[in-house]
């Protein structure tokens, strides 16, 4: 396997690409997962109100889904069908997957707590919980089979 992330020069994009080869026919991969975690809410003065817009975002078909992480953590929510592109995001920031050449047939939102540790809990406001919560965006795509390239 080979990944490939390229930098665009001209925006904040990365280009990311995953070659396969050489995989035995006996393991039969047809899938594999690309998922995005979204980042410790250290830098905000009001780190509740930045949690409550933290959430996993999809195009799945023409709907656009959004998960919010509190939701999320009863348990994951998965989508099925053509997916277009994958988001976690909080209120400033998102970390984003769009589908240029390859087959993405489903997405599985998730999120997780994350414990601070005292030096993270100390750099943040008197009060706030010691616990953080994490968006999780998990892509599944198809593995392109030899005889069909997505090339």
């Amino acid at each position: 396997m080979r990944q490939t992330w390229r930098v665009q020069p001209d925006n904040y994009a990365l280009a990311y690409e995953v070659e396969l080869r050489g995989i035995p026919a006996q393991w039969r991969l047809t899938e594999y997962t690309l998922t995005l975690r979204s980042w410790p809410l250290l830098s905000e003065g009001d780190p509740l109100s930045d949690a409550r817009a933290l959430r996993a975002t999809s195009l799945v078909g023409t709907n656009i889904r959004r998960e919010r992480a509190y939701g999320l953590l009863k348990g994951p929510r998965r989508l099925e069908g053509n997916v277009q592109w994958s988001v976690v995001q909080n209120r400033y920031f998102l970390n984003a997957v769009a589908i240029r050449r390859a087959i993405a047939h489903a997405v599985v939102a998730s999120a997780q707590r994350r414990d601070l540790t005292p030096q993270e809990l100390s750099a943040l406001p008197p009060g706030t919980p010691a616990s953080q919560q994490i968006a999780i965006n998990a892509l599944s795509l198809g593995v392109p089979g030899e005889t069909q390239p997505v090339n």
